[in-house]
């Protein structure tokens, strides 16, 4: 089966959000980051900022909402009080984590996730972590 190549970034002109393919163009030095959405032609990217650039991880959450880098994750387990989770590539892992702090979920698979949902993300909502 082949893994969906998704990436997401901020508009660098409004703020908003654009999913798509990834392209990085430009001399060393001067280089910009665009997003080429699905439904766009290949002369219609966008612009958007390099530090809010995250990967689709290929998992859901429990609602079905696509996880990307730089997600938190929400949820309780055993009746246990909300816990949050931050989304990343570890490069030790060879893979997506997620954690926070000392605690860190290196596993990522549906069944881990599937039980998370999304409470925001590190560029729009850090005051969840």
């Amino acid at each position: 089966m082949e893994r969906e190549l998704l990436f997401r970034g901020k508009k660098k002109v409004s703020g908003k959000w654009v999913v798509g393919s990834l392209v990085k163009m430009g001399p060393v030095g001067y280089v910009c980051y665009f997003i080429l959405p699905d439904y766009a032609s290949a002369f219609y990217d966008i612009e958007v900022d390099p530090d809010t650039i995250g990967q689709y991880t290929g998992l859901t959450d429990k609602n079905g909402v696509k996880i990307f880098e730089g997600d938190i994750l929400a949820g309780s387990c055993g009746g246990k009080s909300t816990e949050y989770f931050e989304v990343w590539w570890s490069e030790a892992s060879c893979g997506f984590v997620a954690g926070r702090g000392e605690r860190m979920r290196p596993n990522m698979n549906q069944a881990t996730v599937g039980r998370y949902e999304i409470a925001g993300n590190i560029h729009d909502g850090q005051e969840i972590l």
